[in-house]
């Protein structure tokens, strides 16, 4: 019974210990700072980019000489109370390739909420502090799951 307990003790152990190591190397990196940018003050291609895409779940960074622009489109929802959220965006290794990370939140009606039947197309746009994206994949996750992923060709320059 005593090495039954002393197992199962260390099972729970060795358990604990992987999950302690993937959450730790899951959330390392440098932490950028960013704001969420209103619908008032995005550049004009930003808005356009939304406006022609706004059916479809996509994702784009735009850059100019002071910002760069990360940008989450839902696409289409069939009514209101969706709406979607960039939570972090962090430089790391993945799997030695440098990455920026981009964490985003999906919210979806709650089941009391009242709602309208109206199409609705959510969207967020992040705003750093302009950075050298040179040789950066960026990626985009929802809780785990990845939607997108580019790298510097795939990024729009502004003028």
């Amino acid at each position: 019974m005593m090495l039954r307990e002393l197992l199962s003790i260390a099972l729970l152990a060795g358990i604990i210990l992987i999950i302690s190591v993937g959450c730790a190397v899951e959330a390392t990196g440098d932490m950028l700072s960013f704001t969420l940018t209103q619908p008032d003050q995005l550049p004009k291609a930003i808005d356009a980019f939304l406006d022609e895409n706004k059916h479809y779940e996509t994702v784009a960074v735009f850059e100019d000489a002071h910002y760069t622009y990360f940008v989450v489109n839902r696409g289409v929802m069939p009514t209101d109370g969706y709406d979607v959220n960039i939570t972090n965006i962090y430089k790391t290794n993945n799997d030695h390739v440098a990455t920026i990370r981009v964490e985003v939140e999906y919210i979806n009606p709650t089941i009391n909420q009242e709602i309208n039947n109206t199409l609705t197309y959510p969207y967020c746009v992040a705003k750093t502090n302009a950075m050298d994206l040179s040789g950066y994949i960026i990626e985009f996750y929802e809780n785990e799951r990845l939607i997108a992923s580019i790298d510097q060709n795939d990024i729009i320059h502004l003028k």
